[in-house]
């Protein structure tokens, strides 16, 4: 199915609207600017604006511009033009040309050279080179300003702005719409008059576009500078500019984290080190441990493990501060992880399943009578949206800015937890027997399946499946685990044993590893924490019948 221009043109101008209603006294000039700029143009330049838009160039080739609902294309491009919203590339444009040479196909690279078979032989990046190394840049304009008639879309930073005020992020755009509509993606419906602003505060949106920015910086230059020169430039960066709101902190804690694990493959210990202490998130502090530990700084180690043992909120940070502390203050060696695999259960399957070892366990026990399913986190992250549902999709809670919102804005932080905790409680105290959850179960994939969220993904069967593991564990025991994941998401919503395997008389849950795998602490606690309740759960660990 295509869509007709128009459409694209009148959801960004929705989009528009949006934006200036909700930050009318926020907007930068030269936003109201763009904003009035693009009423003002006929609807079939806005229609071949917007056309730009979408594409990932920035430079257009006017043969290129060909769209059918756009009648005087060269009339267009004229208004365009005027308001300065393309630029036509003249000989005048050196500046541009490493960026504008990559985007021309190869036969078009070929007639920018004199006539000779053997550049055919090229590919176009040894082309590329070919051509930059032995004709100057001023030449290569010329000759190219003469050949072609080009435009570069304008006013690039401007859209990007409308799009990262609309939706929070600059990852997002146009497109969204475009799925949604084509029926590619569903969404919980929202009530558009109860959406609100995703940025409260001047401060909030100039930080967090600034911190974006860097992080796409940062990510560049991972890849050209040396890592001296590249933690020179985020050091002054951090040094340099003190951000206190929290979306742009997320957005630099990111940055931080990727450059810091990229420093330590690079064997810049000390500058990751500088990193990691300045982090917030997994894995920083296990990181900051260890390097500590490498560098000779023992009893700074240890001081950190004591304190992630008596202040973590993570499994994975819990195990392995008690692990790492036992191993470098008592010399032990087997890690939490590594001790419980050692009393795994273990079983023999043909080595034709060695990459989906799940699958060959799940074959195994089948053949036993059993039924089952690689579940994974699918089970409980479904079973927690489904009875939680209306409470994560709340819309009279600040965390819903757009109709494209998979989760709450606030789903990753201890916020989200906190916000909801007396509502949580009080669903939880709804929940009598496994007949109250059942029912539930079926009324929300009667009423929002497919609608995209980012718990779990709906799929044929999964409500079957929901109702059999509903039938088998306790209403305290399910309470329990959907409490203890309420209360920290984003670690708690991992982890998760890999089949859950049934009979007519009783299941198990059972996490599989093959034998070069290795158990992680977020499994063992729900391991551990699901033994506690009573619930039947085992490791099971793969031996192949055939090598």
């Amino acid at each position: 199915m295509v869509l007709p221009e128009k459409y694209y043109r009148d959801y960004f101008l929705k989009l528009m609207h949006e934006v200036a209603e909700n930050y009318s006294i926020l907007l930068e000039k030269k936003e109201v600017e763009f904003i009035n700029a693009f009423h003002s143009l006929p609807e079939d330049a806005q229609c071949l604006y917007i056309r730009m838009v979408m594409r990932r160039s920035e430079f257009f080739q006017t043969k290129n511009l060909n769209y059918s609902e756009i009648k005087n294309k060269q009339e267009s491009i004229t208004h365009l033009g005027n308001v300065d919203f393309v630029h036509k590339i003249t000989k005048h444009d050196v500046h541009l040309i490493l960026d504008l040479l990559p985007t021309f196909q190869k036969a078009e690279l070929l007639n920018i050279l004199p006539n000779s078979p053997s550049y055919k032989r090229l590919s176009k990046s040894n082309l590329l080179h070919y051509i930059l190394e032995n004709v100057s840049e001023k030449e290569l304009i010329l000759k190219i300003s003469k050949q072609y008639e080009i435009y570069q879309q304008c006013k690039i930073e401007e859209v990007q702005k409308l799009f990262f005020l609309y939706f929070g992020t600059l990852h997002r755009n146009l497109s969204e719409f475009i799925v949604r509509d084509l029926g590619h993606r569903h969404f919980v419906n929202f009530q558009t008059e109860k959406l609100t602003p995703y940025f409260k505060t001047k401060q909030e949106i100039d930080e967090k576009w600034q911190a974006s920015l860097w992080r796409v910086e940062g990510w560049e230059r991972m890849e050209i500078n040396t890592p001296e020169v590249f933690f020179s430039w985020i050091k002054d960066i951090l040094k340099q500019h003190e951000m206190t709101t929290e979306p742009a902190l997320y957005v630099l804690d990111s940055l931080m984290l990727s450059a810091a694990k990229w420093l330590e493959k690079e064997k810049e210990l000390e500058h990751a080190l500088w990193l990691y202490q300045r982090a917030k998130r997994l894995p920083a502090r296990e990181r900051e441990i260890r390097i500590l530990h490498k560098l000779g700084k023992k009893e700074v180690a240890i001081n950190l493990c004591e304190e992630l043992l008596a202040h973590t909120r993570h499994a994975e940070e819990y195990f392995f501060a008690r692990d790492f502390k036992a191993k470098i203050s008592e010399g032990k060696r087997l890690k939490s992880t590594t001790l419980r695999l050692k009393k795994a259960s273990k079983i023999s399957i043909d080595n034709r399943y060695k990459y989906h070892v799940e699958q060959g366990v799940l074959a195994a026990y089948i053949e036993q009578g059993f039924q089952g399913v690689h579940l994974e986190n699918q089970g409980f992250r479904a079973l927690f949206a489904v009875v939680f549902w209306d409470i994560i999709f709340d819309e009279d809670l600040d965390v819903f800015h757009h109709p494209f919102q998979a989760a709450p804005s606030d789903w990753r932080s201890e916020q989200f937890y906190e916000l909801r905790k007396i509502a949580f409680q009080n669903r939880l105290d709804e929940i009598r027997d496994r007949t109250w959850i059942s029912a539930r179960i079926k009324l929300l994939f009667k009423t929002q399946y497919g609608n995209r969220n980012l718990l779990f993904e709906w799929h044929e069967g999964l409500e079957a499946i929901l109702l059999v593991l509903v039938s088998f564990l306790s209403v305290v025991q399910m309470k329990s685990i959907l409490l203890t994941m309420a209360q920290n998401l984003q670690s708690n919503g991992k982890g998760f044993p890999d089949l859950f395997i049934w009979n007519s008389e009783s299941y198990q849950f059972i996490e599989v590893k093959s034998p070069n795998d290795t158990l992680s602490a977020q499994q063992l606690y729900w391991i551990e924490f699901m033994e506690n309740l009573g619930v039947l759960v085992d490791v099971m660990k793969v031996e192949w019948e055939h090598l």
